[in-house]
């Protein structure tokens, strides 16, 4: 078998291989690689298609479990990618829900507008915090003024919605 007979084989089950990675064929490829390794390829020196490596049986699967890895390597970077971008909307969201609501807080609650706007601003204080245990300090402290201070369950219901988004947005 000379070499031109061997790239062919190689391309045509290049293309098998593709084929079956579409269909979810895993089982013919198995076949296919055994069929490979019996055909006994000697060793022969070969084109600038192949970086003037020897050919071999034993090659060829190495070069195809290289590229399955590097295959497999592309799509669990392309779904951490996914989730990254996923992760990001998702705070983005909460960040603009959570102005809406403090927006929506300050125009309803007119007779005590300035009191809530304090509290909103030291809700806000706690992203400030240096580390847990601040952190930790401040939304004690934040949630205590307002139980305190809110009058009806909405306001208070809100506020401390928005103290335990701010706190549970911390890296820590």
């Amino acid at each position: 078998m000379d070499s031109k007979e061997i790239i062919k084989l190689i391309q045509d089950n290049d293309k098998r291989m593709e084929q079956m990675r579409n269909s979810g064929g895993m089982f013919k490829a198995i076949e296919s690689v055994k069929q490979l390794e019996s055909l006994k390829i000697p060793k022969v020196p070969t084109t600038d298609y192949f970086q003037h490596r020897e050919l071999d049986a034993s090659g060829l699967n190495a070069t195809l479990d290289s590229i399955q890895k590097s295959k497999a390597e592309e799509k669990r970077r392309e779904s951490e990618y996914k989730e990254s971008v996923l992760s990001s909307l998702q705070g983005i969201e909460k960040n603009t829900a959570l102005l809406t609501e403090m927006t929506s807080l300050l125009q309803t609650s007119n007779e005590k507008q300035a009191e809530t706007f304090e509290l909103m601003v030291e809700i806000l204080e706690i992203m400030k915090s240096k580390d847990q245990e601040e952190a930790d300090t401040k939304f004690t402290a934040v949630t205590k003024k307002i139980t305190a201070f809110a009058d009806n369950a909405n306001t208070l219901h809100s506020l401390i919605n928005m103290a335990g988004t701010v706190y549970g947005s911390l890296p820590f």
